[in-house]
């Protein structure tokens, strides 16, 4: 790994605006510092994000597998948690409510007959689980508080706190019956499964047996004493998981994903339950930037495996609820990444139902840039498998959308999502015809990692080297903005390889937008270290193959390419599986360089 000042790397703010693109020799003389590759994840979500993936996960195998740099863009949307229904009183007598279209809501969960109860103006949930256990072993049942899809959870960094009232209904066996307030947080992994084993915090109360329930044989469990729960009147506890977390090595970098009631029983007796006023309160504000303040600080804290990479920390921004797929204008697949040289400036409020109407998503192109971030276009076929979700019609018009717009200006886009809304030729092609129009945008790489899979199984495994002066943020931001990016896969790519693309003797390099007159030669230099024996090295202009080299030796690789060039024309490589061994895989690719007639249409950060 590439690393320059593995503990000066962590800051964040002030610290990561070091410039560092010249450097002072002891004689005084300037000289520019050279360029060297960060292989980076710039798609990667933590506890703040749906899934069951944890910081504290993701950092070991981005180590493991050779990165030098992670940058967290959870979602918006999820820290704002503006999905999440915090209370349940059954005054409607209903189990939940709804909002948005998403479910929030209790839930039976195992053998459990229940039903909502009491006077019409302070009903109640009345549950207990059916059959009770006729062995020494327990059974059990109860309501679970969760949303659709366990999607939109509560971070323990906004210091949740969960208030409820309890009753027994009558008397029960001390010995053989029991109830568990149980909170699923984030996982770990198992390499059983990606969704890995869950943590799990059970508070029982201390006049009852600590059971030993089926449901957490899949889990790692820790049990924790409350006050007692009586027969004669509401019990009102609060919990504080946040303070509980200490036996579990991710501590406070999780997410509670569900909430249960579980009543249990053994040895013939049964254990009912009355519940009331579920709520959830967040002591942090969830649309406060702080909860990414305290992302920082988290890394900040140099904690292993935190200290291992290089970190920083953006946000994945979406539009309004209101967008619908392929309506004119506007998508849902529309996901813009925001990556900043210093701290996150805001956190930009497009999702909430009430959001006025904005033009997106240009607008988050321009708030982003106007904050001094880079936009990247996220996953433009959409998050989901490839097979039936998006068909071919669909693919056309989102195709042309983005055409259409000009991917709206952002600085990069995501070719990498091989599989997940389209075959990864189908993202080339369209990246080549906005490099057709004079579009000139930045290819990376994409994991979008949810999960405590391994990396090297994941469905997406592209990281993005970026070729820069070092690992500061705003440097890293600066070269992505200047296209000096190769991505692929660094299972088929050595991850601390590099790709220099050039043109002769240095004159121009990746990304950079050069002054030709038309049908001028140009001769083009790459050198590789980090190929594969027997894999072949592809010269791509306007899209189209032109040269084809068979690589017959591992280690350093230097290859030549002269083409008469013409005004709008662009040159990237490419290296492929041997065909004999693959179909054809694509695991590496440039960034283009590009050729236009005037001077007058360069951008100024794309010039040589």
């Amino acid at each position: 790994m590439k690393k320059l000042a593995p503990l000066s790397s962590l800051l964040f703010g002030a610290g990561a605006l070091t410039l560092g693109l010249l450097s002072a020799p002891a004689d005084g003389s300037i000289t520019s510092t050279p360029l060297q590759p960060f292989l980076s994840e710039l798609h990667l979500h933590g506890s703040l994000s749906e899934g069951t993936a944890t910081m504290w996960h993701h950092s070991l195998e981005g180590a493991a597998a050779g990165y030098d740099v992670l940058w967290w863009t959870d979602h918006m949307e999820r820290v704002m948690a503006d999905l999440f229904v915090h209370e349940v009183d059954f005054n409607d007598g209903e189990f939940g409510w709804a909002i948005t279209g998403l479910s929030n809501e209790f839930v039976e969960e195992g053998e459990v007959t229940s039903a909502v109860v009491g006077p019409p103006a302070n009903k109640y949930a009345a549950f207990g689980h059916s059959p009770p256990g006729n062995s020494g072993s327990w059974s059990e049942g109860g309501l679970a508080y969760k949303s659709l899809h366990n999607f939109e959870r509560a971070g323990l960094l906004a210091m949740p706190e969960i208030e409820l009232d309890l009753k027994l209904p009558n008397a029960i066996n001390p010995n053989h019956a029991t109830l568990a307030i149980r909170i699923t947080l984030s996982s770990r992994r198992n390499d059983v499964d990606r969704f890995g084993t869950p943590n799990v915090l059970e508070y029982v109360p201390i006049n009852m047996p600590l059971p030993n329930l089926p449901s957490s044989a899949a889990s790692n469990v820790v049990q924790k004493r409350i006050a007692p729960v009586g027969t004669d009147e509401w019990t009102h506890l609060v919990l504080r998981p946040y303070n509980h977390v200490g036996a579990f090595y991710e501590r406070l970098d999780m997410s509670i994903r569900k909430v249960e009631i579980v009543t249990a029983g053994r040895n013939g007796a049964a254990m009912s339950v009355q519940l009331d006023n579920f709520r959830m309160t967040m002591r942090r504000n969830f649309s406060d930037l702080n909860l990414l303040r305290n992302t920082e600080e988290l890394v900040q804290s140099n904690l292993h495996p935190y200290r291992e990479l290089t970190q920083y920390v953006g946000m994945e921004v979406s539009g309004p609820n209101k967008q619908r797929i392929l309506t004119e204008g506007i998508s849902t697949r529309d996901h813009l990444l925001a990556l900043f040289p210093g701290q996150v400036p805001q956190i930009y409020d497009y999702v909430t139902p009430n959001a006025p109407e904005v033009s997106w998503p240009r607008a988050g192109v321009i708030d982003i840039q106007q904050d001094g971030g880079v936009a990247i276009l996220a996953h433009m076929f959409g998050a989901l498998p490839a097979s039936n979700e998006t068909g071919d019609t669909e693919r056309e018009i989102l195709s042309r959308r983005v055409l259409r717009h000009r991917a709206w200006g952002a600085d990069g886009m995501e070719i990498g999502y091989d599989h997940r809304g389209a075959p990864l030729s189908l993202f080339t092609r369209v990246w080549d015809q906005l490099a057709a129009q004079q579009t000139y945008i930045t290819g990376v790489g994409v994991s979008d990692d949810h999960n405590v899979a391994a990396w090297e199984d994941r469905v997406n495994r592209m990281g993005s080297w970026i070729r820069a002066e070092d690992d500061t943020a705003f440097s890293l931001a600066h070269a992505v903005k200047n296209g000096d990016v190769f991505f692929g896969d660094p299972f088929l790519f050595d991850p601390e390889g590099d790709l220099v693309f050039e043109g002769d003797n240095g004159a121009f390099a990746m990304g950079d937008v050069v002054v030709t007159a038309p049908g001028e030669t140009h001769a083009f230099n790459v050198h590789i270290e980090g190929g594969t024996w027997r894999d072949h090295l592809v010269w791509f202009v306007n899209g189209v193959e032109k040269q084809r080299e068979s690589l017959w030796a591992l280690g350093g690789i230097d290859a030549t390419f002269s083409h008469a060039m013409q005004p709008g024309d662009w040159v990237r490589v490419e290296l492929q599986r041997d065909p004999s061994l693959a179909d054809d895989l694509s695991y590496l690719f440039s960034n283009p360089i590009y050729f236009v007639a005037s001077a007058n249409e360069v951008p100024p950060h794309r010039q040589p």
